[in-house]
C-alpha cells in the first residue's frame, strides 16, 4: 500500500490514503478511501497483482525453476530442478 501511494499523482488522496494505512484496520480503511476513486483503484488492484506475480517470478528463478518452452517448440522442454526434491 505505501508504494502505491508513493506513485500517486493525486496528492489529496496519498494524504487520504496515507492517513487510511495507520493502525489496526489499515487494509479496510484503505480500501475505503481508495473506492472513492474507480480509476486509481482499477490501478491498485493492477499494481498489487503485478508486484504479487513479480514476488512469484523471483521466488521460482531463486529455485531454479525456469520458463518451460511454448507448445511446439522445437527445444527439448527443461526439467524443474527444486532443492529437496
Amino acid at each position: 500500500m505505501e508504494d502505491f501511494i508513493a506513485v500517486l499523482d493525486d496528492r489529496s488522496l496519498a494524504d487520504a490514503l496515507a492517513t487510511a494505512t495507520r493502525g489496526r484496520g489499515s487494509f479496510r480503511r484503505f480500501k475505503d478511501v481508495l473506492a472513492a476513486s474507480p480509476a486509481e483503484q482499477r490501478r491498485y488492484w493492477l499494481f498489487s497483482a503485478e508486484r504479487q506475480h513479480g514476488r512469484a517470478r523471483a521466488w521460482l528463478a531463486d529455485h531454479d525453476y525456469r520458463p518451460a518452452p511454448r507448445a511446439g517448440s522445437s527445444r527439448a522442454r527443461p526439467t524443474p530442478y527444486a532443492p529437496g526434491w
